[in-house]
């Protein structure tokens, strides 16, 4: 079953179960309603057990002051095990905290494996967190870049891959006028009744051309915190453009160019 302890997003909630002796949570405790602060206290000599249970809650991660959670407060001993689910209630991301949030308070005996998180770790934007035990409190706790670090990384590599790829449409380009360029003109040697003209060299302007690009990119990486960095990228598409110039501007054999190109 469940137990909602908070469904009231516009005030702080605060629920108590008194005298109680003994609780078994095989299902859930939730405190989600949006808004994090809420509190469910049972006691005063509750005796805890998880078995396989989940606690739910809101937390707003960011540096002492600032961050803040719902707390289970527990006054009694606890055991067994409870996985723990966080609501982020910060509008992007998260920002680290490296002194704790308090989540579970218990007056009692605890270990840290009666709360844990699924996985072991809570990706939340560019930051890590981690469930640890301060004295008696578990604590939501930054260990180090997230995933959102991981894929803010890949998509620059996704970027410079695309250049890369496009660019080379381009550097093929003019190495193809280089060789056009670079042609010289031919005077017949064999007898003939009457002069021939050399042959002319190509006309490299105006000029019109588009091409082709594709690749498929395959990369396999692993990072900290349960991040998995694995990328497919497929790149396609065409790019055209159009040259423009003149020859003998200033003195004979030398060339004027320019050009646009898109795709």
């Amino acid at each position: 079953g469940t137990v909602h302890a908070a469904n009231d997003g516009t005030t702080i909630e605060n629920v108590v179960f008194d005298n109680l002796e003994f609780f078994s949570n095989s299902g859930r405790i939730s405190l989600v309603d949006g808004v994090e602060g809420d509190t469910f206290t049972m006691g005063p000599a509750t005796e805890y057990l998880g078995q396989n249970g989940r606690l739910a809650v809101d937390a707003f991660l960011a540096p002492p002051g600032d961050g803040l959670s719902d707390q289970l407060i527990i006054n009694g001993n606890t055991g067994g095990s409870t996985r723990l689910h966080v609501n982020l209630t910060n509008p992007v991301g998260s920002e680290p905290n490296f002194d704790g949030i308090p989540v579970v308070i218990v007056n009692g005996v605890t270990s840290p494996q009666d709360f844990s998180l699924p996985g072991g770790v809570l990706n939340a934007g560019f930051f890590a967190w981690n469930l640890e035990l301060d004295g008696t409190t578990h604590e939501l706790v930054t260990t180090g870049l997230g995933a959102g670090a991981s894929e803010f990384a890949a998509g620059i590599t996704g970027g410079q891959d695309i250049w890369y790829q496009t660019t080379g449409v381009f550097l093929q380009r003019q190495a193809d006028l280089r060789l056009l360029l670079q042609g010289t003109q031919v005077t017949p040697v064999a007898d003939f009744s009457e002069p021939v003209e050399p042959t002319p060299v190509a006309r490299v302007t105006p000029g019109f051309w588009l091409n082709g690009v594709g690749a498929h990119i395959d990369r396999d990486a692993d990072a900290d915190n349960n991040t998995v960095t694995d990328r497919d990228q497929d790149i396609f598409g065409f790019i055209a453009g159009a040259d423009f110039g003149t020859r003998n501007l200033y003195e004979p054999g030398d060339v004027l160019m320019f050009g646009l190109l898109g795709g």
